[in-house]
């Protein structure tokens, strides 16, 4: 049933973001309070200030006060400035995390008076994730499923601490 659904809605045209890449022009200008301000790296032990690599996070700093929301076309600038960046092979396995970093990712910080709140907009194939004929790792009368909602304190009985 629910398989039935997935592929009723896998008719429905969708943004591919691995086409839109090869078909981004990289000269588009963002507007000035919607660009990438600061490049962040994470901490690692063999980190160079010479050969920084490429960044984990790219930040576009805000002020709340100043900026109204952005619109659509403003997001896209923003992540067209961004260097195409697909999901590596560590979260290819996942679809949740394929998902959420995306093929573009940028960081919005937004400050209101002191305040900073984050937000990260990026640039996902939600029409490449195939969510039906997945089989189900879990079955509904498996002991292994029922072992592991149990809990507890394995193999004790109660009362004998």
């Amino acid at each position: 049933m629910i398989d039935g659904i997935y592929k009723r809605l896998a008719l429905i045209p969708y943004h591919d973001p691995i086409l839109a890449s090869s078909n981004c022009l990289s000269s588009k200008n963002t507007d000035p309070p919607f660009r990438v301000a600061y490049n962040v790296w994470k901490p690692r032990p063999n980190f160079r200030k010479s050969s920084p690599g490429e960044p984990d996070f790219r930040v576009a700093v805000v002020n709340a006060r100043e900026t109204s929301v952005p619109t659509l076309g403003q997001v896209s600038a923003l992540l067209e400035s961004v260097p195409y960046d697909p999901p590596s092979s560590e979260t290819q396995r996942h679809s949740y995390m394929r998902l959420k970093h995306g093929y573009r990712n940028v960081i919005l910080a937004v400050v209101d008076q002191g305040v900073t709140s984050y937000l990260r907009f990026s640039d996902s194939g939600f029409g490449l994730e195939k969510m039906y004929g997945i089989p189900s790792k879990r079955g509904l009368g498996s002991k292994k499923g029922a072992r592991a909602r149990g809990g507890g304190r394995g193999g004790r009985a109660r009362g004998q601490g």
